[in-house]
């Protein structure tokens, strides 16, 4: 699965706050950065079923939005299913 996640350039803390989801969200997921600056990240999730997979996907969503509002940032994620259609 890839995930996309964008910060506003306008946020001071854009560094901590990427350090933190790298740490405490993505990690879990052995997740790979796909350009050494970017934010864009291959991830594995493991899952059951297509409902499974949409609460996993919807949990880390809401887990790593909680770690920027945290710090009084935002971010906008977008990620799709490699070889599939499917986009959340």
């Amino acid at each position: 699965m890839s995930v996309n996640y964008q910060y506003s350039k306008f946020i001071r803390r854009k560094k901590k706050v990427r350090e933190h989801i790298e740490r405490f969200c993505l990690a879990f997921y052995n997740a790979q950065k796909t350009t050494p600056n970017g934010c864009e990240y291959i991830i594995t999730i493991a899952y059951k079923n297509d409902e499974d997979l949409d609460k996993q996907v919807y949990d880390l969503f809401q887990e790593m939005d909680s770690h920027a509002d945290m710090d009084y940032c935002f971010i906008e994620i977008d990620a799709h299913e490699i070889g599939t259609d499917s986009s959340w």
